[in-house]
């Protein structure tokens, strides 16, 4: 099932005596969430809406892919994530905007430094040589540049 909105009326949800709501939401509700490196490509969202005695509980997961540039050799890749959530809402609200949850949800299961693989050797610095594709024939210096620091007497 495609879901193109996630705004509830919370008044329906308790008139129904709860909800639950299982499919694909449109990448595209997400764009504006996130910065323009970041490319939502799929949302996952298994929700369920259960009452309470003063309160609705909001829960589920939500998984799906999005495209990250790699910090190490600056490729695209597409990254899986999966994140669980849990919100509560009181009887006095009208709405739950799901959309701002999720959104809030995928930024922050993206991680600091983006990596394709584990094993991402980079690019060059001097002649910007994708390593993952090629050796470069730039001569690399393996100099530690705290090695001065070994004679100095303490």
């Amino acid at each position: 099932m495609e879901i193109d909105n996630l705004l509830f009326d919370l008044g329906n949800v308790k008139n129904t005596n709860g909800l639950k709501v299982k499919g694909t939401c449109r990448p595209s509700l997400f764009d504006k969430a996130l910065d323009d490196a970041y490319k939502v490509k799929a949302v996952s969202l298994d929700l369920k809406f259960s009452l309470g005695s003063d309160s609705i509980l909001a829960q589920g997961f939500i998984e799906g892919k999005i495209s990250l540039i790699c910090a190490r050799c600056n490729e695209i890749f597409e990254y899986e994530y999966k994140e669980s959530f849990a919100e509560l809402y009181d009887y006095s609200k009208k709405s739950a905007d799901i959309e701002n949850l999720i959104a809030s949800l995928l930024s922050i299961s993206i991680p600091l430094k983006p990596l394709c693989s584990d094993e991402c050797k980079g690019i060059c610095p001097t002649c910007g040589t994708s390593l993952n594709i090629a050796n470069c024939k730039c001569e690399h210096s393996n100099k530690n540049a705290f090695a001065i620091l070994k004679n100095l007497a303490v």
